[in-house]
């Protein structure tokens, strides 16, 4: 699915980097959370949970996984030394990250026009 919002991303705002990533960021985020929402309320109605309950403790759980995520992100790049290098010696090299800024730059800046359209190399 990401490779997909790249694309959408690239032909929509072609040579805007930073867009791309919003753009796959909410759009991957969004798509990812509805489809563990819409399992969670199917469960729930499995088990003859009401669906005012399930809803509500959706969206509770959602905003206390939110702040807890920051919370730690924030403590992680505040407390680890040289996170995200090479050379780190946990091995906290951040591969997904690089992958991620790598794709925006292709589908971003490049754009799919120059890539997949017709005329392309």
């Amino acid at each position: 699915m990401q490779v997909m919002y790249e694309l959408i991303g690239g032909y929509m705002v072609p040579g805007h980097p930073i867009a791309n990533v919003i753009f796959k960021t909410v759009a991957y985020i969004t798509t990812a959370h509805s489809i563990n929402c819409v399992q969670n309320m199917k469960l729930g109605h499995y088990m003859k949970i009401p669906s005012r309950i399930m809803f509500t403790i959706q969206i509770v759980s959602t905003v206390i996984t939110s702040l807890l995520a920051i919370l730690i992100q924030d403590w992680m790049i505040n407390n680890i030394e040289d996170i995200c290098t090479l050379h780190q010696k946990q091995s906290f090299t951040c591969q997904e990250s690089t992958v991620f800024s790598t794709a925006s730059i292709i589908f971003g800046a490049v754009g799919p026009r120059r890539l997949f359209s017709p005329g392309a190399l």
